[in-house]
């Protein structure tokens, strides 16, 4: 089942990633990082702790694109992560 799940998650990344046209633009990753872990904790109602580099993490990506696979990425830590039994 937890494959099962990886796999959606990042089955989604992709094609997400190969429909939508790509905007490059410089930006911080760790900003992104933030956002989603920020959204995640707000919609599960939880806090949230992170530890990110000091130094900016820039990357010429598309900013919708880099977003969706963070929080698909974020996703499938958190699933990996929980006990299962």
């Amino acid at each position: 089942q937890l494959v099962m799940q990886a796999n959606w998650i990042l089955q989604d990344a992709v094609n997400y990633m190969q429909a939508k046209p790509v905007a490059p633009q410089l930006i911080d990753l760790n900003e992104i990082i933030r956002q989603v872990s920020a959204d995640s904790a707000m919609a599960e109602q939880v806090a949230a702790k992170l530890q990110l580099a000091d130094e900016p993490a820039m990357a010429m990506v598309d900013p919708g694109q880099a977003y969706h696979l963070v929080r698909n990425l974020v996703l499938f830590f958190r699933l990996v992560a929980r006990p299962h039994n």
